[in-house]
C-alpha cells in the first residue's frame, strides 16, 4: 500500500511529531508498506528530496533559517503541493498529522478522488 504521511515537520528537526511521524513510518513499512512524507522545514542544510531507511521523504523551504518556528505559509505549501500533485494523487492513504496538514490539502481534496 502507497501511503504518504503529510507533517509540518520531520526529522531531523526535534520534536514529540517528529519523532511520532518517524515511528509510524518505520513501523508501516515493516509491513511492506511504501512510504512518502511530505513536509517543510527552514533547515537549509537538508535535502529537498531524500530516500532514507526505505522513506521517501519531500521537504518544502518554507521560513527563514533565524526563525525558531516555521511559518506555516498555506498558499507556499498548496503550491508545493501541487507541483508534486502526482506523487500525492498516486497514494492509497493521506495521513495529515496536525490542522496546518489540513489546512494545506483541504483546497485539492476535490481533485484527489479517483
Amino acid at each position: 500500500m502507497k501511503i504518504l504521511l503529510l507533517t509540518p515537520r520531520f526529522l531531523p528537526e526535534l520534536g514529540g511529531l517528529e519523532k511520532f511521524v518517524d515511528s509510524i513510518a518505520k513501523n508501516l513499512t515493516k509491513y511492506g508498506n511504501e512510504i512518502t512524507i511530505i513536509t517543510c522545514t527552514h533547515r537549509q542544510d537538508l535535502k529537498a528530496i531524500e530516500k532514507e531507511n526505505g522513506l521517501q521523504i519531500y521537504r518544502n523551504f518554507l521560513a527563514k533559517p533565524n526563525h525558531k518556528y516555521i511559518s506555516f505559509d498555506t498558499g507556499k505549501m498548496l503550491l508545493f503541493l501541487l507541483k508534486n500533485f502526482k506523487k500525492l494523487s498516486s497514494q492509497d492513504v493521506i495521513h495529515l498529522h496536525d490542522c496546518w496538514t489540513f489546512m494545506w490539502i483541504l483546497p485539492i481534496i476535490p481533485l484527489l478522488k479517483k
